[in-house]
């Protein structure tokens, strides 16, 4: 569901084009890690798939659709689904 919201900004291509990590920044892993379930579940995902949706919440360029992205991620994560 969220992939379709944003598959016309990011090219899925272009997330394995990338050559380093993505990181969120502290703040936004301070505010992940206040639902231990939904940081656990992350954690547990595959490195590849990490770095995949991390680029889709790094690479916004508006800070309103990085937050939007990330508030996403954390939900899905909390609910134990990928996005």
């Amino acid at each position: 569901r969220y992939w379709r919201d944003w598959s016309s900004d990011v090219c899925s291509s272009d997330l394995y084009e990338q050559t380093e990590t993505p990181e969120l920044d502290a703040g936004e892993i301070k505010l992940f890690k206040r639902q231990p379930v939904a940081w656990a579940y992350f954690e547990s995902l595959p490195p590849g798939y990490r770095k995949k949706v991390l680029w889709l919440v790094v690479r916004a360029r508006q800070l309103s659709t990085r937050q939007k992205r990330l508030a996403a991620l954390i939900d899905a994560c909390a609910l134990g689904k990928r996005l």
